[in-house]
């Protein structure tokens, strides 16, 4: 299923394998994409069940399916927020 996605999807698909618990503008900031991009592609992986996610407060995290258990990803989103200067 993965070999039918467009380049763009590959790319997040690959940069959330690689970085579990990241959000949409982290996504949109490090892959240099738009946030339309960005929020349509991410919808698409998870409408597809290729990634999931979780909200906490404002923010949505993304992992890809069957990964990791609930409680690995809150420590997860807990790690991934930034801290305030």
């Amino acid at each position: 299923m993965v070999d039918e996605l467009g380049e763009t999807a590959q790319r997040i698909l690959y940069f959330i394998q690689n970085n579990p618990g990241c959000h949409l503008r982290k996504i949109k900031e490090m892959m240099h994409i738009s946030m339309g991009t960005a929020q349509y592609q991410l919808d698409r992986l998870e409408k597809i069940r290729i990634i999931t996610s979780t909200r906490i407060d404002l923010n949505k995290h993304y992992f890809t399916i069957r990964i990791f258990q609930d409680h690995e990803k809150e420590i997860l989103q807990i790690l991934s927020q930034e801290t305030a200067r």
